[in-house]
């Protein structure tokens, strides 16, 4: 699959997420800056489909705004029982000042 430009390392704050719409998706994809880092997740929660990009992330676990299901965006795994299914990850790098997923 082909890395995608998304975004400016500028364009997220840290503890913060955007969404992004790569060619070839339906869905949105969220991007966090955690710790410095740059994470790639569906941009939907399991519990009531709710967009996890405007959510802060916090020690790499975003928590959902609408109902509180929790979910490490390293690997997309759900914590606690609001999470019902873990989300897809995508492998994200920084080329110069951009923000790339592959896809």
């Amino acid at each position: 699959m082909p890395w995608q430009r998304v975004a400016s390392i500028n364009d997220i704050k840290e503890g913060n997420g955007i969404s992004v719409v790569a060619s070839g998706r339906k869905k949105p994809i969220a991007v966090f800056c955690c710790e410095g880092q740059f994470f790639a997740v569906t941009d939907e929660c399991s519990h009531a489909y709710a967009p996890l990009s405007d959510s802060e992330v916090d020690h790499f676990i975003v928590t959902c705004k609408w109902h509180g299901a929790r979910f490490d965006v390293r690997d997309g795994k759900g914590i606690g029982v609001l999470a019902y299914a873990d989300l897809r990850t995508f492998p994200v790098r920084v080329q110069g000042d951009g923000i790339e997923i592959e896809v």
